[in-house]
């Protein structure tokens, strides 16, 4: 149960995804609360609840339970709703509105809509796996199915939205203190807990007491090897992901370091894919700089565009509110850079997760500043040295294969899930999750 579909291209619907790599797939349904299609083979059994279905409840008054859309195992063959998802986008920052949509969802009997309870009955699960993110609305129905089928849930964590920030909306301090309580019912309550990774687990640990299991993004390392670099060869600068967050910002000072490269006689460029083409102050910033937009990618584009970079480049914005967010997670993207062997140049705070996996696992160059100058002498340095640059790409393919192979990283999760099942542990009210890793991994 997630609020994004099984995805072959969307972050947390891709990785949670590869988590299930191998697993029978019929033996896996999926509960989300997107308008964006499933798009990943390991599952045929979706059903979903959107805002929509929940706003046709609450205009007729309450006259019709709320609907459920069941959806068939083609359903994964299409493709995402790039326009409902940019217009989420836009009104993520609107706290008001947002705390009004969950209080929306909180209040009105999803859970008890007679599709859903029939599919769900007919499905009969013996374990939940539960990313709910910052979507507190969620968290009272997984613990009421996991009460009424008697089941363990297993809760995976990939953002920060619970340690305490500085802000001056009372809204979002609401949400995010609602979020932080449910959050901690469901830490004492699930019978295991998954996060992105170790610095994360560390963290939450000592702040809320619990223990966790570690699992990042999972990806097919296949027989690669690290591409070959030779002196003078035109140096291809990529990013692959998003712009939100802020961090075209950063994007658009690598692309005026580029442009200085230029102008030293260095062939590279700065091309830079996502969902939608940057448009406002995004699109006219990158534009300033001459970054290129590349366009969106499916999967199999994603591979073959990684396959002919140079240099991947990792960015987080170094403004407040951004750190915030993702001061704890990993991307989804940095073990595909790696899975491809492609050198990182990562641009960030030095105190995010993110920053601080490069750095520890040398396989990037970072830049923890925002002086140009950093920058520029980063930049330099990877264009202008491929025995660096191939020194960086053995490094990140040989921990990809450590840390990010699917087959590793779905055999640890079916363990520990099929370790819940075995126990017949349901629904807990102990004071701590006491999951660790398995001792032989």
């Amino acid at each position: 149960m997630s609020v994004n579909p099984l995805s072959a291209t969307s972050n947390n619907g891709k990785t949670i995804a590869s988590f299930f790599e191998g697993h029978p797939v019929d033996s896996i349904a999926q509960v989300f609360f997107h308008r964006e299609a499933p798009s990943s083979p390991v599952c045929r059994k979706y059903i979903r609840i959107t805002d929509a279905h929940i706003l046709r409840f609450l205009t007729g008054y309450g006259r019709r339970p709320v609907a459920a859309e069941a959806l068939h195992a083609e359903a994964a063959t299409t493709g995402q709703s790039v326009a409902s998802q940019a217009n989420l986008d836009r009104v993520k920052g609107w706290w008001w509105l947002r705390l009004l949509r969950s209080l929306a969802w909180r209040f009105t009997p999803w859970e008890s809509s007679p599709a859903l309870v029939a599919w769900l009955d007919e499905f009969d699960p013996q374990v939940i796996f539960f990313c709910g993110g910052d979507a507190n609305y969620l968290y009272p129905a997984v613990e009421g199915w996991a009460r009424r089928f008697d089941i363990p849930v297993a809760f995976y964590i990939t953002d920060d939205y619970v340690l305490p920030i500085s802000t001056r909306s009372p809204a979002r301090l609401i949400y995010r203190r609602w979020t932080r309580r449910v959050f901690r019912r469901m830490t004492r309550g699930a019978g295991a807990i998954f996060t992105i990774g170790d610095h994360m687990s560390k963290v939450y640990e000592a702040r809320f007491g619990f223990s966790s299991v570690p699992i990042m993004n999972a990806v097919d390392i296949g027989r690669r090897t690290p591409p070959q670099s030779v002196a003078g060869e035109r140096v291809d600068f990529v990013y692959v992901g998003s712009l939100h967050s802020n961090r075209w910002r950063v994007l658009s000072d690598l692309g005026s370091a580029i442009q200085v490269l230029r102008t030293e006689g260095v062939d590279c460029e700065l091309t830079v894919y996502a969902r939608d083409r940057p448009t406002g102050e995004a699109g006219a910033g990158l534009a300033s700089s001459r970054v290129t937009y590349g366009g969106s990618l499916g999967q199999e584009e994603v591979a073959q565009v990684l396959a002919r970079a140079t240099v991947a480049v990792h960015v987080e914005a170094f403004d407040r509110e951004s750190k915030a967010v993702t001061a704890l997670s990993i991307s989804t993207k940095i073990p595909e850079y790696m899975a491809y062997g492609v050198p990182i140049l990562a641009i960030g705070p030095e105190d995010v997760a993110s920053m601080l996996y490069v750095r520890d696992g040398g396989f990037g160059r970072c830049v923890t500043t925002q002086d140009p100058e950093d920058l520029l002498s980063a930049a330099r340095d990877l264009a202008q040295d491929p025995e660096e640059r191939g020194r960086l790409s053995a490094r990140g393919l040989e921990l990809a294969v450590i840390n990010h192979s699917s087959s590793k990283v779905s055999a640890l999760v079916r363990e520990v899930l099929s370790g819940l099942v075995s126990r017949g542990s349901g629904w807990s009210a102990k004071s701590g999750c006491q999951a660790r890793m398995p001792a032989h991994w």
